[in-house]
């Protein structure tokens, strides 16, 4: 009997083993129980199809029975599976996550959580941990929370998607991230605080709404929200603003749920904010952009609104905000004489501003108050841009590649024509826009306030520059400046020394690399990038003060700094003054001196600058001297003063 009884047993073994892969749930989950209730004489069979990694739906249903039988096989079959096998077969999951959940808590859970310590932060395990979580979320136990927000800022998606499960009991472990001191942790407590459902997350995340990370503030209005509903966050976000508290997203949830209401408050906002303040409130920029961009078409009389746009322009706020504010001004004047005299008074230095839709949006807003000068001067400056083959050369400059040495050598030989001519293209172009400004003395004079403010802006902004798509802006826009000055003539001079100066002195050094973008170990090359600024200040300079711009040129030539010493040469050659020579030719000399091609160039256009030096240069060489021609030294001049020392310097 004995014997019949076991092979009895062992038959009903291997049929249950052969319906562990049935796609049936029921007839599956009723063969475990078989094996299960055959205690220890399924062991062999159950070892077996543990071993079936072939069969992932056999293996599986057979490691959950020997875990139920107390073999250690069964869980190390599972867990080995979610650690190796799943990144490479995430087909594995559905039968994996169904197997732990068969198991159940606190089997399942402690495993994990032993698997989820031993899995690093880098490599290839977001399958493996979003399996694991998927399973905590079905299984809920408490303990995997601490495990789950340790790691929050690796999986920050998986994290809020995982929490909701675990409803209130998942509010301490929030609560204690919000204390921490790392902003994305924080950041996250949050965000998860509002995805679970507590009666408590409104009230823990009330104070911070005046929390003085302004990312932190940020993402609280969203959870309120959808913890307390819309009109109770929208209450205590408005108590939050005019305390001195306000984000872009509190301005944006003021105005989606009742919009008229709080235009006050938006109002205050913007009266109060002051970006250069010693102690900044708990206010932003972005804030500030947000609430301009509701009053720009709140109801209300201009009155009201104008003056505190006009103070925020007096603050000095970013370009963002100084745009937003112009457009607002242009698109609500005009509002009154008073009111349309003071924001043209506001308005008007934006005009000097370096950033051009601060500037373009100026120039719009006069236009419609009356002002059609400054949108016509913005333009006319916009033409004097370099253009064509030349901007090209420069950008290849600024931004580097393998043609960045030879665009360099072609643009300071282009560049030098460029300064004292204009292209046929440039021409057109004045012509279309009217390059004939019939100025009188009042026009002259702001115009020349402008230009000067404006230069001075543009070099500051070049200085500070790193990009090279910021510093080709600045440089090209200052040289249309500098040209500016130039075209408009003498009438300027007297105002306009110290700036072209500054920009004859500008030294600007940018990082170029050379060889494709994409490239892993790039050559990078520190290089100077502001010679075509200087030839064009040099140039006007020249046109400007006309011989008295020699002492200027001199001084460049001997400054301590040597990039601007090639500008200088080619000042002194545009000048033409023959006092110029004894300096040039001690650096013509100098054999293998950078400079002593340029010197001898700068040489050789006085000497065709002045015709009759070299007219005298010959008669006091001739054989046959003539009288008329014939240098000789001054009555009591020493014997040294001959004509030929006069007209050579000494070596």
């Amino acid at each position: 009997m004995g014997l019949i009884h076991e092979a009895v047993l062992q038959a009903q073994i291997w049929r249950a083993f052969l319906r562990l892969k049935s796609p049936d749930d029921s007839e599956r989950t009723q063969a475990m129980e078989t094996l299960r209730a055959a205690g220890s004489a399924s062991l062999t069979c159950l070892r077996y199809a543990a071993n079936r990694a072939d069969a992932p739906r056999v293996q599986f249903a057979a490691a959950v029975v020997l875990h139920w039988l107390g073999e250690p096989q069964g869980m190390a079959t599972l867990i080995e599976a979610v650690q190796w096998r799943l990144p490479g077969s995430p087909g594995l999951s559905h039968e994996l996550e169904a197997a732990f959940l068969t198991i159940g808590s606190p089997d399942a859970v402690t495993a994990l959580l032993a698997l989820w310590e031993q899995l690093p932060d880098w490599g290839d395990h977001d399958r493996a941990m979003a399996t694991i979580c998927r399973i905590w979320a079905r299984l809920r136990d408490p303990r995997v929370l601490d495990a789950l927000t340790a790691r929050a800022t690796r999986i920050p998606t998986l994290f809020l998607e995982t929490l909701p499960a675990f409803g209130e009991m998942a509010v301490l472990p929030l609560q204690r991230m919000l204390r921490e001191s790392e902003t994305p942790r924080r950041i996250l407590a949050v965000r998860g605080m509002g995805r679970v459902a507590s009666g408590r997350g409104f009230a823990l995340l009330l104070p911070l709404l005046r929390d003085p990370d302004p990312q932190v503030r940020a993402e609280v209005p969203a959870a309120l929200e959808m913890t307390g509903g819309s009109q109770q966050a929208a209450i205590a976000i408005a108590e939050a603003m005019r305390a001195g508290y306000s984000t872009r997203e509190a301005v944006e949830t003021l105005t989606r749920v009742a919009p008229p209401y709080y235009h006050e408050t938006l109002l205050e906002l913007v009266c109060r904010w002051n970006p250069r303040a010693v102690q900044p409130s708990g206010d932003t920029g972005e804030a500030v952009l947000a609430a301009l961009s509701v009053l720009a078409s709140a109801p209300g009389s201009n009155g009201r609104l104008v003056p505190p746009l006009c103070d925020l322009l007096e603050r000095s706020p970013g370009p963002a905000v100084l745009a937003a504010v112009a457009k607002i001004l242009g698109a609500r004047c005009p509002a009154g004489e008073a009111y349309d005299r003071r924001a043209k008074n506001a308005l008007w230095p934006l005009l000097a501003h370096a950033d051009k839709t601060v500037r373009d949006e100026a120039a719009s807003a006069l236009a419609r108050m009356g002002e059609p000068k400054a949108r016509q001067w913005m333009q006319w400056i916009e033409v004097y841009r370099p253009q064509g083959s030349l901007l090209d050369k420069v950008q290849t400059v600024l931004r580097g590649g393998p043609d960045a040495g030879l665009a360099a050598s072609q643009a300071m030989q282009q560049v030098s024509q460029w300064v004292s001519r204009f292209s046929r293209e440039t021409a057109e172009r004045l012509s279309a826009v009217g390059s004939d400004f019939a100025l009188n003395g009042a026009e002259d004079a702001r115009l020349l306030e402008l230009l000067c403010r404006l230069l001075g802006n543009t070099l500051d902004t070049l200085e500070q520059s790193g990009w090279p798509e910021e510093i080709e802006e600045m440089l090209s826009f200052a040289v249309a400046i500098v040209r500016v000055f130039g075209r408009i003539g003498a009438s300027v001079a007297p105002g306009a020394r110290p700036a072209l100066l500054r920009a004859l002195q500008l030294v600007k050094y940018s990082v170029v690399f050379d060889g494709p973008s994409s490239a892993p170990f790039r050559k990078s090359e520190r290089r100077e990038v502001g010679h075509l600024l200087r030839l064009a200040a040099a140039e006007t300079l020249r046109q400007l003060y006309g011989g008295n711009s020699f002492p200027l040129f001199l001084e460049a030539l001997y400054a301590p700094q040597k990039e601007i010493h090639s500008a200088a040469l080619f000042g002194l050659g545009r000048l033409g003054d023959v006092r110029a020579l004894p300096h040039l030719q001690s650096l013509a000399n100098k054999a293998g001196h950078p400079l002593a091609r340029e010197a001898q160039e700068a040489m050789a256009a006085i000497r065709r600058t002045n015709p009759e030096l070299m007219e005298l240069l010959r008669a006091s060489h001739a054989t046959d001297t003539r009288a008329d021609t014939l240098l000789r030294p001054a009555s009591g001049n020493p014997a040294d003063a001959s004509p030929d020392i006069l007209l050579r310097p000494a070596e």
